[in-house]
C-alpha cells in the first residue's frame, strides 16, 4: 500500500521491483504478492473489489497516490470554484451526493479526466468515509483561500500533499491574488435574498445561481408568490461542474412590499425543481454595509434596518435615523449584549445564549482599573447587566448597589424570551438603581431560593475618554496620550510628562511596557488606571520583543517563524521587488490568534530572497499602509567608502563588507 500511495504513476510493479532492488518481477512473483495482499484483506475483513484485480485493490486502499494528488486537488478546487462558488455553506448533502456520483462515474466528462481510477474505486467501496474526507479537503481549500490558514507540522499524508499543492498551483494562487485585489469579491448566496441600494434606498430581490441535474432540459424559470402578486422570471442554464448552473436573476421590490412573505419556486416546464421559503414576512428588515439582507446581526460593523415610519426601534446601538418615504431607515453599530426593542414590544437580541453579567456597552476598550490588586473594567457611562431568573421569583428579587438594597423594577427592565430552563432574561440599566456618580461599584443580585452567585464589580468614571495621538505606533519611540478635559490623573511613571496646554501626556515607548499607568482619586479612594499602548512589537522567540526595525539580518539567520502583536486584526508581509505589482507573488497574509499574537510562518521568504540583490527589504502592510520592516543581507558587498593603500592609511588595509 505504501508503494501505491507514494510511487504509483500509472505503473505499479516497476516501483515494487525497485524497492526490492531488482530489475523486474516475474509474473508468478507478482501473482504471489497480489494474492498475499488479498488474503490479508480477507483475514482483517477489509473491502475487496475483485480478487482478480490485485493492483486495483492495493491502490483503492490508498485513495490517491502522491503522483496524482495535485490532479485531485485541481478537481476539487474546480468544484469549489464553479459549483460551490467558493462558499462552503452551499455544500449541502445534495451537492456532496452529486460530487461523489461524478467521481464514481469517472467517464472523462465534467473534468473527471483529472482523476485516476484509484480514487473512484476508493469512493465506490466507502462512500461515507469518502464524503468525510472530501469535506475535509474542501475545508482545507476554503481556509487557505480566504484566511491563508495553512496547517503546520501536520503528519496527515493528505494534508502534507495539500500543502504541496497550494504552494505549486498557479491557478489557485492566481485566484487568491484576484480575491485580495478585490476582484470577484462579492458574497455568495445559495437562497434568494433581498438587497438594498444604500445610496438611493431601492430594493431588489436576488435569485442567485443554482445547480440542478443535467436532466432538466426544458423551460427553466423562477416563480415568485407574495400576498399581493405573482411574478414569473425567465432564466437560462449553462454547464457547471457536476450539473447545470442557473444564471442569477433579479427583480425590483416596491418599498410597500418589503415586509411581505416571498414563496419562491424554481420550475422546469411547470415541474418543481426547488422551493424556497426562507423570506418570511417580517416587521423589520436588516441589511449589512454592502446592502445584503442579514438575519444574524454582527457586532462592530455598520448595519441598517428598515421599518414602517410610524414605528421607532429603541437600542443603544443606534447611530442615526432617517425617514425615507413610507419607511424609517436606521443605522447601528452593535456591541456584545445589545438589543433592539420594537414598538410592539418585540425584543431582538444580538447575542444568542448571552451569559449573565455586565455588558460591554460603555466599557472602555484596551483599558482596566486595579483596586486592591484586583483587575476591574472601566465604564464611562452607567452599564447594563443581564440576568436570567424565573418569572415567579421576580417580586422577591433585590438589587444591591454598594450595600444599598433596591427592589427589582420589572417595569423598567427589558424582558426577553424564556430559555430552556424556564427562566426569563432581563436587561437592567444600572442607572435606574442609582449608579450615577464616579465610584467603585459592587452589584449583587439576590434571587430568592437561587444559589447562583450574581456579583459584579466595576469602576464608573463618567465621560472618560482617551486616545493615543498618531497611533498605531509603528517603529516609533515616542507617543502622546490625550484625555478629556477636567479629568485629573497622576502619572505613576515620572518619565511620563504632562503637557501644559492640554490634558495630555508624552511618554517613551519601550518594548517591556504594554500599558501606561495613572492614579485616579474619588471619594477619598484611589485606583490605578491602565491604558494599553497601541504599538507594533515583534519577536523571533516570543520572549524578547522589539519595537524598532531590524536594519540588517544575515539571510542564514533569518527565522522560519516571527511573532507580531499590535492593534491589528490582519497583517501582510511583502517582499520589496513586487511592491509596484498588483498581483504580488511574494507576499503572505496572517490573522491574529486568540492570544492576540500573529504567528507568522516566514519560511517561504527564504526561497524568495535569491542572491541577485545584496539586500532585500520585507515590508509590513497594516490597514492598507506599507512600512519597511526588515532588511535581509543575502551576500557580502562593499560599502560605498574609499579604499586606502597601506601607505595612505599607514595601517594594515581593511575593507568593510
Amino acid at each position: 500500500m505504501q508503494i501505491g500511495m507514494r510511487y504509483y504513476d500509472g505503473k505499479f510493479w516497476p516501483h515494487v521491483a525497485k524497492i526490492l532492488n531488482t530489475d523486474r518481477l516475474t509474473n508468478n512473483f507478482q501473482i504471489w504478492i497480489g494474492e498475499s495482499f488479498i488474503n490479508t484483506l480477507k483475514e482483517y475483513n477489509k473491502v475487496i473489489i475483485d480478487e482478480n484485480e490485485k493492483v486495483k485493490n492495493v491502490l483503492m486502499h490508498g485513495f490517491v497516490s502522491e503522483h496524482y494528488a495535485n490532479n485531485l486537488f485541481d478537481f476539487l478546487f474546480k468544484f469549489y470554484e464553479i459549483d460551490l462558488e467558493r462558499d462552503l455553506t452551499r455544500n449541502s448533502k445534495e451537492m456532496m451526493d452529486n460530487l461523489v456520483h461524478i467521481i464514481r462515474k469517472n467517464d472523462n466528462t465534467q473534468r473527471t479526466y483529472l482523476l485516476v481510477q484509484q480514487t473512484s474505486d476508493a469512493i465506490e467501496v466507502n462512500k461515507r468515509g469518502a464524503k468525510v474526507r472530501l469535506r475535509r479537503l474542501l475545508r482545507l481549500i476554503d481556509q487557505c483561500f480566504y484566511q491563508q490558514d495553512i496547517p503546520q507540522n501536520s503528519t496527515s499524508r493528505m494534508t502534507i500533499l495539500f500543502n504541496k499543492w497550494q504552494r505549486e498551483s498557479e491557478e489557485f494562487n492566481n485566484k487568491i491574488r484576484e480575491y485580495n485585489l478585490g476582484i470577484k469579491k462579492k458574497k455568495s448566496y445559495s437562497a434568494p435574498f433581498l438587497k438594498c441600494n444604500l445610496e438611493d434606498n431601492s430594493f431588489t430581490l436576488i435569485l442567485p445561481s443554482q445547480l440542478i441535474n443535467m436532466e432538466y432540459i426544458g423551460d427553466v424559470k423562477w416563480e415568485i408568490v407574495t400576498p399581493k402578486r405573482n411574478i414569473s422570471l425567465p432564466t437560462f442554464t449553462y454547464e457547471g461542474f457536476t450539473g447545470l448552473k442557473i444564471k442569477e436573476v433579479q427583480t425590483t421590490i416596491d418599498p410597500q412590499n418589503l415586509f411581505d412573505q416571498f414563496t419562491i419556486r424554481l420550475l422546469c416546464d411547470q415541474n418543481k425543481i426547488k422551493v424556497f421559503n426562507n423570506l418570511k414576512g417580517e416587521v423589520i428588515r436588516f441589511f449589512d454595509s454592502e446592502g445584503n439582507q442579514i438575519s444574524n446581526l454582527p457586532k462592530g460593523e455598520y448595519i441598517y434596518s428598515f421599518i414602517p415610519k410610524d414605528q421607532l426601534p429603541i437600542s443603544q446601538g443606534i447611530i442615526d435615523t432617517e425617514v425615507i418615504g413610507p419607511l424609517l431607515k436606521t443605522s447601528y453599530n452593535f456591541t456584545q449584549g445589545d438589543y433592539i426593542k420594537l414598538s410592539d414590544g418585540t425584543v431582538i437580541t444580538i447575542d444568542k445564549g448571552l451569559a449573565e453579567g455586565l455588558l460591554e456597552r460603555n466599557c472602555l476598550k484596551d483599558s482596566l482599573a486595579i483596586y486592591n490588586d484586583e483587575k476591574l473594567s472601566i465604564y464611562n457611562k452607567p452599564p447594563t447587566i443581564y440576568i436570567q431568573i424565573g418569572e415567579s421569583k421576580v417580586k422577591g428579587t433585590v438589587i444591591k448597589v454598594n450595600g444599598k438594597v433596591n427592589r427589582f423594577l420589572e417595569e423598567l427592565a427589558v424582558k426577553v424570551d424564556v430559555n430552556r430552563k424556564g427562566e426569563t432574561g432581563y436587561y437592567l440599566n444600572l442607572q435606574d438603581y442609582h449608579c450615577l456618580e464616579d465610584d467603585l461599584y459592587e452589584i449583587i443580585v439576590d434571587v430568592p431560593n437561587d444559589r447562583t452567585q450574581r456579583y459584579w464589580k466595576f469602576i464608573l468614571i463618567n465621560d472618560l475618554q482617551f486616545n493615543f495621538e498618531g497611533a498605531p505606533y509603528l517603529f516609533k519611540t515616542k507617543g502622546t496620550i490625550v484625555f478629556n478635559e477636567g479629568l485629573d490623573l497622576l502619572a505613576k511613571d515620572q518619565q511620563v510628562e504632562k503637557n501644559r496646554d492640554e490634558n495630555s501626556y508624552n511618554f517613551t515607548i519601550i518594548p517591556e511596557r504594554d500599558y501606561l499607568e495613572f492614579t485616579y482619586r474619588f471619594k477619598d479612594e484611589k485606583v490605578d488606571l491602565l491604558f494599553k499602548i497601541p504599538v507594533l512589537k515583534w519577536s523571533i522567540d516570543k520572549e524578547s520583543w522589539y519595537i524598532q526595525k531590524n536594519t540588517g539580518i544575515w539571510h542564514s539567520e533569518f527565522p522560519s517563524t516571527m511573532y507580531i502583536k499590535g492593534p491589528f486584526d490582519k497583517i501582510k508581509l511583502l517582499l520589496d521587488d513586487d511592491l509596484a505589482k498588483k498581483d504580488n507573488e511574494h507576499e503572505k497574509s496572517y490573522t491574529k490568534s486568540k492570544e492576540g499574537i500573529f504567528e507568522c510562518d516566514v519560511s517561504s521568504f527564504k526561497s524568495w530572497f535569491g542572491r541577485e540583490k545584496a539586500k532585500r527589504t520585507i515590508y509590513i502592510q497594516l490597514n492598507g499602509h506599507k512600512e519597511e520592516f526588515l532588511t535581509v543581507i543575502t551576500r557580502s558587498y562593499l560599502l560605498d567608502e574609499p579604499i586606502l593603500t597601506n601607505q595612505q592609511q599607514k595601517s594594515p588595509t581593511t575593507v568593510s563588507v
